[in-house]
């Protein structure tokens, strides 16, 4: 087949023996599909010495997630994954910057130890009230605690 100039196959380079992987983005918190995919070549799977965050690139120096430069390679040359959890969905961002009004209105992020999940306690309550003054923390200022048994536990249980 003879290539046109400027024509889209001529303008990629494509290796010929690593072909391009899809990958579907998903939510970095419910992991629902976003909508968005990727085509991706081959890249290196790193990750970062300081907070750990996992990563797929070519040629990456600083980590996405830290601004860490100190970046050590797992594998080379790996296959995209099916799945990337990339940012979040729109429905995870709105219930985000709603938790993040009840903070500052006086409210307490929580993180379940157990399973990870992340809420809110609502402003006013005994618990948000009495872990603000534990902890000297005056709204609008962000605190949180970690909890033990979260509502997502509870209901699994």
């Amino acid at each position: 087949m003879k290539e046109q100039k400027g024509s889209l196959r001529s303008s990629l380079h494509l290796q010929e023996q690593k072909a391009f992987g899809v990958s579907m983005v998903v939510c970095e918190r419910c992991k629902k599909p976003t909508g968005e995919i990727l085509l991706l070549g081959p890249a290196d799977h790193f990750v970062c010495n300081d907070c750990g965050t996992h990563g797929l690139g070519k040629g990456r120096s600083v980590c996405s997630r830290c601004g860490s430069t100190s970046l050590s390679i797992v594998e080379r040359n790996v296959v995209p994954p099916k799945y990337i959890a990339n940012g979040f969905c729109k429905e995870c961002k709105a219930e985000l910057a709603h938790h993040d009004a009840l903070v500052r209105q006086g409210g307490v992020y929580w993180k379940c130890q157990k399973c990870g999940s992340t809420g809110v306690v609502q402003p006013g309550t005994l618990p948000a009230l009495t872990t603000r003054h534990r902890l000297g923390i005056v709204a609008p200022k962000p605190c949180g605690m970690v909890i033990s048994c979260c509502p997502v536990c509870a209901k699994a249980a």
